[in-house]
């Protein structure tokens, strides 16, 4: 996201939760707002694979291998934090090509037909 729509949903958050967190220099990673189950606080959303590439291309461009040190970067600094009801919520999108998820079919809602007629 542009750093405007960043500051759009951080004055969007603030009605519900000042305490949200804003990574510095990682708009581009956000993806929304997170609402979580009862007695959390929605907080800001951020896709794991676009903080990797951002970290990557900005902070670790000069490394022998950026790709490498933004992911130990991450996991050292982003991937561990726990700071309350502010932390943000991280979604693991990473290219799963090779991992074989079994299909199941969805289930009709109303007991009658299926979700898809």
């Amino acid at each position: 996201m542009t750093p405007e729509a960043v500051d759009h949903l951080m004055d969007v958050l603030a009605e519900d939760n000042e305490e949200a967190i804003r990574f510095v220099g990682l708009d581009e990673a956000v993806i929304g707002i997170a609402n979580q189950h009862a007695g959390l606080k929605p907080v800001l959303c951020y896709s794991e694979r676009r903080i990797l590439d951002t970290l990557a291309k900005k902070q670790f461009q000069d490394a022998e291998d950026p790709d490498e040190a933004a992911r130990e970067w991450y996991g050292f600094n982003i991937q561990c934090l726990a700071v309350g009801q502010g932390t943000p919520v991280i979604i693991s999108d990473e290219d799963y090509e090779d991992v074989d998820f079994p299909h199941q079919e969805a289930q009709p809602i109303d007991g009658e037909g299926s979700a898809t007629d």
